[in-house]
């Protein structure tokens, strides 16, 4: 196929059938539809060093398997510059080798380790139709569809597993010349063959692992390494109703349990895992709750409280600290309510001035300022009519949004600005701040009469300071969520348990990341982890007790205060004046690769290649070192990475507010795509 062709298409999106393969045409007219961009220099995403690493890891018999057969491929074959590429389930490049030159060049367009190669992140392309075609698939010159790929010709063939599933694609790429095309039978057969041991193994590993499920007296779940359960003891099935071949996550996730997770091992390998499901004092099974399960009677007491007041029609008002999880109790409230079946909407009330405020709120007419929308827009209160309006920091609103707000309460219709025709609304109400609200009005800053109508049935969430010991489902969820297995989650716990947590589960959540980030691959001392814990406080956020540690985990009494104090800042700590929400007073700006967290690989939007691995752990002294707003950049990196920039999803999993989030990404110039 010539050149033409395909500068015909990008210019008029007309094909021609008589021209190009089928599956090159469809392709193309996929990546048009998605927008990809023909001219891009590099793949639209990359993995970072430490998720590379992972998936290298996942996938290391597969690697094996490659590397040991691929030499055949090689001095079989008469390849020109060839260079050989294997890639995981995803499209994701996790081995690569070949000739130095095509090396070099193929670094110059990101064909390389940690580059995703599926349609949508480099367009049409070998890897990408051999994964969706499941049979081998040649690409060469100018039937690719991004220019920075049309210097080469490709041959790419599916591994699948005994489901049929693909679990890797193995490619050959040869540069400015087509001699590639040539092996596309033989790198089938490379690419069945390796499908074939991968099976075999797997069919070992399940014997293994049944013989395991026989010896299974402890209750158990038994799941394969890719998670799907094989074992489930009969108590256990019965009361979740859970499903031979279902994954494990899925049922953990939905049932919200907490679990022990265990690798199964053999004297040759790793086989499986074994879940062990945790008993919990917690009531909640009954009803809906997204939160972690609760070890506090005063937390079950309270949600109990939450369940009876969601039952009723009536205001509710929910005050908590920073990072209390608000949210999380608004939602509680709809899906138990007489409104579940209508939308949640939430507003964050301090996000925005008070013009989008009221625009954003009651929505506008056609033509009702400058720049609106000419067909008018539905504001938040219409949004949420036959459901629930979640109005969070509702104290900072104005005094005439206030009245606003109070008319539409006490009348149930709302009229969109620049528009004389009321609608009426049927909406619950549920209100939240972290201020108290009482307090305000003496203060005159929030209208009584609004205060009555809003603070009818006020909840009170309990700090997590209060209810220490759901620390640890905290601890083993987080672990869970991160499929990240560890035997030291009590040393977490011993650091954590004397902590005030002024922010809460946010703050918690964030310093769980951190020993996530640091030390995901080695097991810290105490010292360090208390290190790891003050990096992200504010100063007058301290533990209750000013006891210091020694590198072994024991209390160092020569150095500890028997009172209660601030949090102490070890020698040479630096200085921290900002927090975790965002109030940072020097967000970085420097180039990524400067960044002392994020070095280890490339996010969306930088201009730099995956890194060699360095270091496994940086020193306790690179931690001390570290801007808080730094370390905060580089969670909203990998969560984004990790939901595949679902901002709903994203801003779950930090404990934010989708408003926050964006308000984020805007201070740390993060492209959200």
């Amino acid at each position: 196929m010539n050149q033409s062709n395909w500068k015909n298409f990008i210019s008029t999106g007309l094909v021609d059938n008589s021209a190009i393969p089928d599956f090159v045409s469809n392709s193309w007219q996929l990546c048009r539809r998605k927008q990809v961009d023909p001219f891009q220099i590099k793949p639209g995403k990359i993995l970072t060093a430490n998720e590379l690493r992972e998936r290298k890891k996942m996938n290391k018999d597969l690697i094996d398997n490659v590397t040991r057969d691929i030499s055949q491929l090689s001095t079989a074959l008469n390849l020109d510059q060839p260079v050989f590429i294997l890639t995981d389930s995803y499209g994701n490049i996790i081995w690569r080798s070949g000739n130095y030159q095509a090396l070099s060049e193929a670094n110059d367009i990101y064909f390389s380790e940690g580059s995703a190669w599926d349609e949508m992140n480099a367009g049409t392309n070998a890897i990408a139709l051999a994964m969706s075609e499941k049979q081998a698939i040649t690409v060469s010159r100018y039937e690719h569809y991004v220019v920075a790929s049309q210097s080469w010709s490709c041959v790419a063939a599916p591994i699948l597993d005994e489901n049929n599933e693909v679990v890797g694609v193995l490619d050959v790429s040869t540069y400015n010349n087509e001699s590639a095309l040539n092996c596309q039978l033989f790198i089938g057969l490379i690419a069945q063959k390796i499908s074939n041991d991968i099976i075999k193994d797997r069919i070992r590993a399940q014997q293994e692992l049944l013989q395991s499920a026989v010896n299974n007296l402890d209750n158990r779940i038994l799941c394969d390494m890719n998670g799907r359960m094989v074992c489930i003891p009969e108590q256990v099935q019965h009361k979740y109703d859970l499903r031979i071949g279902d994954f494990i996550t899925d049922a953990l996730e939905k049932h919200r349990l907490t679990c022990t997770k265990t690798p199964i091992s053999t004297q040759q390998s790793q086989v499986g895992y074994a879940y062990l499901i945790e008993k919990s004092e917690a009531f909640h099974e009954d009803f809906y709750y997204s939160g972690a399960h609760s070890e506090n009677k005063q937390y079950n007491q309270f949600l109990k409280r939450v369940v009876q007041v969601a039952d009723s029609n009536l205001p509710i008002h929910i005050h908590g600290e920073s990072g209390s999880g608000k949210e999380i109790i608004a939602e509680t409230i709809h899906y138990n309510s007489g409104y579940r079946n209508g939308p949640l909407v939430a507003v964050n009330c301090s996000a925005v001035s008070e013009n989008l405020l009221e625009s954003e709120l009651f929505g506008y007419a056609p033509g009702a300022f400058t720049g609106a929308k000419s067909t008018g827009n539905k504001g938040k209160i219409e949004l949420a009519n036959h459901g629930t309006l979640f109005l969070d920091e509702v104290d900072s609103m104005t005094h005439k949004m206030q009245a606003a707000l109070l008319r539409v309460i006490e009348h149930k219709v709302v009229t969109p600005i620049g528009s004389d025709k009321p609608r009426l609304v049927d909406f619950r109400l549920v209100t939240a701040t972290n201020q108290d609200l009482k307090e305000a009005v003496q203060k005159e800053k929030f209208r009584a009469d609004l205060f009555y109508r809003l603070y009818v049935c006020p909840l009170e969430i309990p700090p997590l300071r209060d209810r220490i010991e759901d620390i640890v489902p905290l601890i083993s969820r987080f672990c869970m969520r991160r499929n990240w297995y560890i035997n030291w989650q009590d040393k977490i716990f011993k650091v954590a348990k004397d902590f005030e947590w002024k922010g809460n589960i946010r703050e918690f959540n964030n310093f769980l990341e951190r020993v996530y980030v640091f030390y995901r691959h080695n097991e810290p001392t105490t010292a360090e982890l208390q290190r790891t814990l003050v990096v992200g406080t504010l100063k007058e956020n301290s533990p209750l007790t000013t006891d210091t540690w020694d590198d072994d985990g024991h209390r160092d009494f020569n150095n500890s205060k028997a009172t209660i104090g601030r949090a102490q800042r070890p020698a040479g700590y630096p200085k921290y004046n900002g927090d975790y929400s965002g109030n940072h007073r020097n967000a970085p700006n420097s180039d990524y690769r400067n960044d002392p967290v994020s070095n280890h690989g490339v996010t969306v939007g930088r201009e730099t290649e995956v890194l060699k691995d360095h270091d496994e752990m940086r020193s306790v002294a690179d931690i001390a070192s570290l801007d808080p707003s730094t370390v905060e950049r580089e969670h909203i990196i990998r969560a984004l990475e990790q939901h595949k920039y679902h901002m709903t999803n994203t801003a779950e999993a930090l404990g934010i507010s989708r408003s926050t989030l964006y308000r984020k990404l805007k201070k740390y110039e993060l492209d959200h795509k």
